[in-house]
């Protein structure tokens, strides 16, 4: 029971009869958890929040102080001969295999949300989900690479599973006046936790699991990377045309070919096509360019690493004793590092000091997906307990050695994960398809990430497989470079000069901004001869750096709260009907509204919530709640400012750092007076007001 204390605290009853009799208390934290017991039942309460225990038959009912039904456990299938929801208990298969499940009614307008990345609707209600991470390969399905076993309902609580098993979610799918969560094991904990806003129970949830730190200032700069870049001419190349081009980055990603064919991933530079990498870094940093290194927890068998990991017995086990090998990229055959094992984590930590001691900033931790079942850990966990935890010692190993060699810039760039992963940002989508149906499809799972518990988030601009249309891009990238963190990223080129002019002749002609344009656009990139999408990509490029000041105080604003940096609407306005239907636009923070346009045109219908609105682009004002038919042309996303907002802007520039943020210039647009809070890299404060 996770209730309103200053501290979650959880309660837990012994196996067996509730021993009591008349009430006592029990101190927890800052308040006191009253016990009565009845005839009936035995209630638990706290200042905020109740647990009735029915005695016979027995039940679970949790309420509010004000005695309002929060949920209850549903027991009416029992009644029915054939019913697909049980009351809490345990089950067994034909063979053997034990199940623990509870089941909750759903009541009418109740919304679900949570359950990790997932790229179908927002709201789980009617769904039915799977908890097992997997490579997933596209971003269309119910396959993904970061399940949380959390979730929230619009009445005000949430539930987070504690097991690292397969969990299967029966969300209003089966029956349409319940949910049910089967966890394949014997044993089930849950931890019950009440806001009652989203917010609240985010907070409560990040304070259980972890606080996600903030990302280095930096990786809030643009991200280009390739699938791959295959020798240090090119690298640097592309590092030219950057600068050439007066094209803002501040991270190249180098994928596999780092290493030599075959021995992705034995963590050693192929000096042949890298020569010299320690210069090659220094050079590339010298122009404000950090570099990040491609990897995974996989050692092919052809490579010194395994031969030494192996003789130490750093790698998981088959059940024969021996290594256990799966097909990994790059190789037919490969053995999984061990991180239950504490001298092979720091062997592996080892492996990727001396690539930061030459000047690597960062790592991109991909896969992580493929434990297999039958496999046996150090610790003594199955594969079948470790599948879906695997990322999170993982991420957390890498994240750990790049907090040791640069406390305050420790980050990853992962693909997979769990609960808790928040404590080791940032992650990123997987691969989706060049089509807008799998933009579409990631930007919801974004939304429903960050409605798991964790802030940070990016994805690959353009989509990942295939070839996007120059329009396609163009949408992705005014989408992509309003995220928390943004990168272009495909097996084909991404870079903007390598596009030619759109599909549709509908870029604007001329200048459409107004008020706030001249305060935005102007140092943004503005209207430049030549190709129209290396025009627009600049000028959304040239945006961002301007929000860095607002993005990194944003974060600050996650990693304190569990917010996380682009919120969806139903987070921000859970009070309105009509945002709980809502999961193709969302807040970048807690002041811009952003409404990507997700098909093959220039119209689309924008959802504005209660309150004032200002049009980012030529300050046209609108007052909410109300849906607003919106024309945006090629070069335009519909992106509004939220009444009594405060947003610091910084200068131009070519990378994060290249210039001080100050002087600040200042985006205020105050109904009434507003203060908000603005962060350097020191994590200091420092506060600003708007008054209409």
């Amino acid at each position: 029971l996770v209730s309103g204390f200053e501290s979650p605290m959880r309660l837990a009853g012994t196996q067996g009869k509730i021993e009591s009799s008349g009430q006592s208390e029990i101190e927890a934290g800052s308040g006191v958890v009253t016990i009565h017991e009845r005839a009936e039942e035995i209630l638990m309460e706290t200042p905020c929040l109740g647990l009735s225990i029915g005695k016979d038959p027995w039940r679970l009912r949790f309420h509010d102080r004000n005695g309002r039904l929060l949920t209850r456990e549903h027991l009416d299938g029992v009644a029915k001969r054939v019913s697909p929801v049980f009351p809490m208990g345990f089950a067994a298969d034909d063979e053997g295999r034990k199940s623990a499940f509870a089941s909750f009614d759903l009541f009418p307008e109740e919304h679900i949300y949570g359950l990790g990345e997932s790229y179908g609707g927002l709201d789980k209600r009617g769904q039915r989900k799977l908890s097992w991470n997997c490579d997933a390969a596209l971003t269309t399905s119910d396959r993904c690479y970061k399940n949380v076993p959390f979730f929230m309902s619009g009445r005000g609580y949430g539930f987070f599973i504690n097991s690292s098993y397969e969990i299967v979610y029966e969300m209003g799918s089966d029956s349409f006046v319940s949910y049910s969560f089967e966890v394949k094991n014997d044993f089930l904990d849950f931890f019950f936790l009440y806001g009652p806003s989203f917010a609240e129970i985010l907070n409560k949830y990040t304070e259980l699991t972890g606080k996600a730190p903030a990302p280095p200032k930096w990786s809030f700069g643009f991200w280009m990377s390739r699938c791959g870049y295959r020798n240090r001419e090119e690298v640097e190349a592309i590092a030219q045309e950057f600068r050439r081009r007066d094209l803002p980055c501040d991270v190249l990603h180098i994928d596999p070919w780092w290493m030599r064919e075959g021995h992705f991933c034995d963590l050693e530079w192929d000096e042949e096509a890298f020569p010299d990498p320690r210069e090659m870094i220094a050079g590339l940093r010298e122009k404000g360019f950090k570099i990040c290194l491609w990897e995974q927890p996989y050692v092919p068998v052809s490579t010194e690493m395994y031969r030494e990991g192996e003789r130490r017995g750093y790698f998981v086990k088959d059940p024969s004793g021996g290594p256990c090998l799966i097909p990994a990229v790059g190789s037919e055959q490969a053995a999984v590092v061990d991180f239950t094992h504490p001298e092979a984590a720091a062997w592996y930590r080892r492996k990727h000091e001396k690539l930061l001691e030459a000047g690597v900033s960062v790592f991109k931790t991909d896969m992580g997906e493929a434990v297999p079942e039958e496999s046996v850990f150090f610790d003594g966990r199955t594969g079948y307990e470790m599948h879906n935890i695997y990322p999170l010692l993982y991420n957390r190993t890498v994240y750990e050695t790049t907090s040791e060699h640069s406390p305050n810039d420790a980050l990853v760039w992962g693909r997979s994960g769990y609960a808790g992963s928040q404590r080791y940002p940032v992650c990123w989508s997987g691969d989706p398809h060049c089509t807008f149906a799998d933009m579409v499809c990631t930007l919801r799972s974004g939304l429903s990430l960050g409605m798991s518990g964790i802030p940070f988030w990016s994805h690959d601009i353009g989509g990942f497989q295939g070839h996007p249309s120059p329009e396609l891009y163009i949408r992705w990238a005014q989408l992509g470079l309003l995220c928390s963190h943004s990168r272009c990223h495909g097996p084909e080129p991404r870079e903007p000069w390598e596009f030619g002019d759109p599909v549709r002749s509908d870029v604007s002609a001329g200048d459409p901004a107004q008020t706030l344009r001249r305060t935005t656009d102007a140092s943004a990139g503005g209207p430049a001869a030549g190709d129209p999408v290396l025009r627009i990509f600049k000028k959304y490029l040239k945006l961002r750096y301007r929000l860095v000041p607002y993005l990194y105080s944003m974060a600050h604003v996650s990693s304190r709260t569990g917010l996380p940096m682009i919120r969806a609407l139903a987070l921000e306005f859970q009070e309105d009907p009509a945002s709980h239907f809502i999961d193709t636009e969302y807040l970048l923070g807690d002041s811009l509204l952003v409404a990507p346009v997700l098909d093959g045109g220039t119209e689309r219908q924008v959802y504005l919530p209660a309150g004032g609105w200002l049009d980012f682009w030529n300050g046209g004002e609108f007052q909410g709640p109300v849906h607003l038919p919106y024309h945006a042309p090629l070069d335009i996303i519909p992106l509004f400012i939220r009444e009594n907002s405060v947003i610091p802007m910084g200068p131009s520039m070519n990378y994060v750092g290249e210039k001080p943020d100050d002087p600040l210039e200042i985006l205020a647009y105050a109904v009434h007076e507003k203060a908000v809070s603005y962060y350097d890299e020191e994590g200091r404060g420092c506060r600003f007001y708007g008054r209409r």
